[in-house]
């Protein structure tokens, strides 16, 4: 097993890694007039939706998320699979990021670890058991941070329902679980919600999660899998990195401090 692993791994690491960079790096410039590294919005090899085809009709509602206010990337990675999941499995794309927005080499190295975790973890949390699990108390074994507010390390997941007032959250997340047996009565317990002015009942990080459009983007994503990929807020992003940095520096300094006192 250990063997497949790494050759594995190895096939996945060379699969035209170099073609593909030096492909994405000549685009990105052609495209946008900067090289990748000049442009703190770049993401590897992913490229900004093109300007023309903004203009198409529906591609605004089909491509672009209101709530961020961000057009969806081209992913060069839709032309190699493998290529794409393998830079994903060693954290390349997410320690890149994290290092063209303002990031520092620590938090770079922590981005990349924790993609490449997920994506280890992902092949083994589809079952239906963590599937109850993540309904009943509304989290996804999807690492999101292994920091909190404050800098401290302590592993954050992803919400999958919304948060509620204190003692409410697992009836709710139950609830939730519960209205998901069948489609007609989630829909009926969705339009109640409305009607009472609760607004919808789930977790919404893209404008168009409740959008009847989203349907045609599930099918246009069917067939063209990963063609397109998901861009979050950047300012907010490059907000948070700062923020999360201050915070790491506080708790140092505080730990040293406790130390030094502790002498």
């Amino acid at each position: 097993m250990a063997r497949f692993v790494g050759y594995k791994s190895a096939q996945l690491l060379s699969s035209g890694i170099m073609g593909a960079v030096a492909w994405w790096v000549g685009l990105y410039h052609l495209q946008t007039g900067n090289w990748p590294w000049e442009d703190d919005k770049s993401r590897l090899l992913k490229l900004p939706f093109p300007e023309w085809a903004k203009n198409i009709p529906g591609a605004e509602r089909l491509y672009m998320n209101k709530k961020s206010g961000q057009w969806d990337d081209i992913n060069m990675g839709f032309f190699n699979p493998y290529l794409d999941r393998g830079l994903r499995a060693v954290g390349a794309p997410a320690a890149y990021q994290e290092a063209i927005e303002g990031g520092t080499p620590g938090q770079a190295i922590e981005a990349g670890t924790i993609q490449g975790a997920n994506t280890f973890m992902g092949q083994f949390t589809t079952s239906p058991i963590i599937g109850m699990g993540e309904k009943l108390f509304g989290f996804s074994p999807y690492i999101t941070s292994i920091r909190d507010e404050r800098g401290q390390s302590r592993a954050q997941f992803y919400n999958t329902e919304r948060t509620m007032p204190p003692g409410w959250q697992i009836p709710y997340n139950a609830l939730y679980g519960l209205v998901q047996v069948n489609p007609i009565i989630e829909q009926a317990f969705e339009r109640g919600s409305n009607l009472l002015g609760m607004g919808s009942y789930k977790q919404s990080y893209d404008s168009r999660d409740n959008d009847a459009i989203a349907g045609w983007k599930m099918i246009l994503d069917i067939a063209f899998p990963r063609l397109t990929s998901y861009r979050p807020n950047v300012y907010g992003r490059e907000r948070y990195i700062h923020r999360e940095e201050r915070a790491i520096h506080s708790t140092i300094y505080k730990e040293k401090r406790r130390l030094d006192n502790k002498e």
